[in-house]
């Protein structure tokens, strides 16, 4: 059994499940090898895993903004390849949601929300699997932050340095990443 398969194997990913640290936070270098891992099978499924996690929060983006699903759009519009000037409005859509970004719950959590969204988008607009070799998401450029990571920050109320965050919430999403939307992926569904 491989490196990638044996990080990918149901009794692996009950284990991490099962071992969170107190915090809540699956550790970025673990998240980063399943990333991989799912790399080694098709870009398509670390896109599949990254539309889960954006998926799961997009609740929190319409709540705060029922009018505007501009976030939504790009993500489907990418995942779906029908869009020939996708590159702008990725561009567009961080500049809006740059201008929208402010700390505090619910607008903090609608911001990570709207980047796990442009985050699958981007991911499946460049083809590609850019994993950055760090301890965690806070030493490298938000720009390359994994849709995932903003899910989690988005339904934890924060990343783990902020004071608002959750860990019991953070802890759930990722035990949720690891039962259900990292199998699913490695499993083409």
């Amino acid at each position: 059994m491989g490196v990638s398969s044996l990080i990918l194997d149901d009794a692996e990913l009950q284990q991490l499940a099962s071992t969170l640290p107190d915090d809540g936070e699956l550790p970025y270098p673990v998240r980063r090898n399943i990333r991989l891992a799912l790399g080694e099978l098709g870009h398509d499924r670390v896109v599949s895993l990254g539309e889960s996690c954006a998926r799961r929060v997009v609740p929190i983006w319409s709540q705060a903004y029922p009018e505007d699903s501009l976030p939504i759009e790009v993500m489907n519009d990418a995942l779906a390849g029908t869009n020939t000037d996708l590159d702008e409005r990725l561009g567009f859509l961080r500049s809006n949601l740059d201008s929208i970004y402010d700390p505090d719950p619910p607008f903090g959590n609608a911001f990570a929300a709207g980047m796990a969204c442009w985050a699958v988008a981007n991911e499946a607009f460049e083809q590609e699997t850019l994993e950055i070799d760090a301890e965690q998401e806070r030493e490298f450029d938000p720009d390359y932050w994994p849709p995932c990571f903003y899910a989690s920050v988005a339904e934890a109320d924060g990343a783990t340095w902020e004071d608002v965050s959750d860990n019991d919430k953070r802890a759930n999403f990722w035990r949720w990443y690891l039962l259900d939307a990292v199998p699913a992926a490695r499993d083409g569904r």
